[in-house]
Formats: structure tokens, sequence, C-alpha cells
């Protein structure tokens, strides 16, 4: 999250409203603060941080940012909602779980930022447990499926 925040800093006029979604479980409050946190530290003066009921049916600036972090679920149903708005988001940025779901999931998905800890293939060295294909491997074996997101694989 802080490169994206970073790179947007980097790029965004200080009067843009950037605007922060949680879903209702622990994950998303805990990255929404880590982003209002940080944010803050790069400028940004402008934030709103809670649920997409709240953030999305308040008076929508003609510039803003959104960020969602929720279940995969909350974090589509925000970024469908946010594109019907009157006024949408400049930039969207999801931190769904799916990430390469999200386009199969979302319609018109181009022009959203995907923050993902990892993807499959990548080839990152385990440096506790079982490295990738072992892991993968041995959870097919035993679930006789591929596991829909194995982000503790690494």
């Amino acid at each position: 999250m802080e490169p994206f925040l970073s790179q947007l800093a980097a790029e965004a006029e200080p009067t843009q409203e950037l605007r922060i979604v949680h879903g209702k479980g622990r994950f998303g409050r805990q990255v929404a603060r880590g982003a209002d946190i940080y944010a803050r530290q790069l400028g940004f003066t402008r934030i709103s941080k809670g649920s997409a009921a709240v953030i999305l049916a308040s008076d929508l600036p003609e510039d803003w940012i959104l960020i969602t972090a929720g279940t995969f679920e909350e974090d589509t149903e925000t970024v469908m909602r946010a594109r019907y708005l009157a006024r949408v988001p400049r930039v969207t940025c999801a931190v769904a779980a799916g990430v390469r779901e999200f386009s199969h999931t979302v319609e018109r998905p181009d022009g959203t930022f995907g923050i993902a800890q990892r993807f499959l293939g990548s080839g990152h060295m385990a440096l506790l447990g079982p490295d990738e294909r072992d892991f993968l491997d041995a959870y097919c074996a035993a679930a006789r499926e591929m596991p829909d997101y194995p982000g503790l694989t690494t």
C-alpha cells in the first residue's frame, strides 16, 4: 500500500480527497488505518474513512480517490458501486485477495489498481515451511483441488 500511496502523493493535488472504505472484518480496518496514517504522513489532509455505506453516500467531491480494503466480495461490490456514482473516483485501488479473479467479477475493471500480497509462480523462497511447489502439491493431494488463495505459502 505504501508504494501506491507514495505514487499518489507525488501526482495528487493537495485538495484531492482520499476516501478509504474498509470491510466489516479486522483485516480491512487494519489496512484502512495504516493507509490513513501513511497518507497523512505524505501530506494528504482531506481523508475520510469508513464503511462503503457511509463513504459512498455522503457528498462526493469532483476529484477524489477511492481505496477499498475488505473481503473480496466487499471490495468488488464497493468498486462496482463507485463506478455508477454521479461522480466517479479519479483513481480506484482495491486490496482484494483475488486480484486475478477481480477482472471476472467486476464489470469494466480497467483503471482499478489491485494490491496483492503475492502471485503464484513468483519464485520467492520460503523462509519457513515448504516452498511453493511442495505446499501446492501437498494441498492438492489432500484437498483434490488447488487452493483459492495460498497467501501463507511465502
